[in-house]
């Protein structure tokens, strides 16, 4: 239950969350255009940072970006929600 909790935080690393993939896409655009074959590999990376999800759903999809930018998101904005401890001053009102 998300009663009381603050999404300011989860809200700040669902945007941390955007602007990475958003570099990592930008990256790996520019990086391409030089003609170096590997630069796809960035996206390795990423497989760790949302682990639960990236290696199921890269098997379904395969589409990295798409996968990393909209459910890594989201999955980030969910975790860091529910870790974030309660407010005191809600947590007095719901008691």
């Amino acid at each position: 239950m998300i009663l009381g909790r603050n999404p300011k935080f989860a809200g700040a690393a669902a945007a941390l969350h955007v602007a990475a993939v958003a570099f990592t896409q930008w990256y790996t655009l520019a990086c391409a255009s030089s003609g170096d074959g590997q630069c796809g590999m960035v996206w390795a990376l990423w497989a760790f940072i949302d682990l639960p999800f990236s290696l199921p759903l890269w098997e379904l999809w395969g589409n990295l970006p798409v996968i990393h930018g909209l459910v890594g998101t989201a999955w980030w904005f969910i975790l860091v929600l529910f870790l974030t401890p309660r407010s005191k001053s809600s947590a007095l009102a719901v008691q």
